[in-house]
């Protein structure tokens, strides 16, 4: 009985995911769901990505998705990108029904690229499919190169890695090539970038693949 309880929530999750798929396509806009630990440095990618974006004519909005308060949304609005902000109160990841219900706060027919930064977690988030074009895992340096390894649905179900804050190899004592040659442990073609937002080195890699990727992505 569990099972199938389960198994329902699940199949509502995807058909509204599907739903919003297909509305964001109507609209083409291309939305990218970032799946990250807490401080992996979701939210400076975006910012850094954006504003990189920007520069070709690009427009971004951003879901930004937390248990609690609004400093990640408040840092985004700042930096002049439109932002809704979701509290799960607790929950560890974004459903499709919550990006349904925030569409009508952001002013869609204005942006290109539609970020949905998820709750801090490598582990339920990447059970939910919110309707996205692209999943990006961000594996950051202070987490050490085991990441992987510990989490590999973070690096099987994902469409691309970004390995964050490389600034830190030395301070942390953590090489991102060992975090690389991890993940490639567990799927071999996947595409992985290094990044530092801090300086912005790698970052015009990670935006300019971002921006050529083609979606086959759908529920699993």
């Amino acid at each position: 009985m569990k099972i199938r309880v389960v198994e329902n929530i699940l199949k509502a999750n995807d058909s509204l995911a599907l739903d919003n798929r297909a509305y964001f396509k109507s609209r083409g806009i291309k939305v990218v769901n970032l799946i990250g630990s807490p401080g992996s440095g979701k939210t400076s990618f975006i910012i850094k990505a954006a504003a990189l974006l920007s520069e070709r004519g690009l427009v971004c909005g951003v879901i930004e998705g937390d248990i609690a308060s609004s400093i990640d949304a408040e840092k985004i609005s700042s930096a002049g990108i439109p932002v809704v902000q979701v509290n799960t109160g607790g929950g560890c990841h974004l459903d499709a029904g919550m990006v349904k219900a925030c569409l009508s706060s952001l002013p869609l027919d204005k942006i290109n690229i539609l970020f949905i930064e998820n709750i801090g977690n490598l582990v339920c988030p990447f059970g939910y499919y919110l309707g996205e074009d692209l999943r990006i895992t961000l594996l950051s340096v202070p987490e050490g190169d085991d990441k992987p390894l510990k989490y590999p649905a973070s690096v099987l179900d994902t469409d691309m890695i970004i390995i964050s804050k490389t600034d830190l190899e030395k301070v942390c004592g953590v090489r991102a090539s060992s975090i690389a040659a991890n993940a490639r442990r567990i799927k071999k073609d996947v595409p992985l970038f290094r990044i530092s937002a801090r300086l912005g080195t790698g970052m015009a890699g990670a935006v300019g693949h971002l921006i050529k990727f083609n979606s086959t992505r759908r529920p699993t």
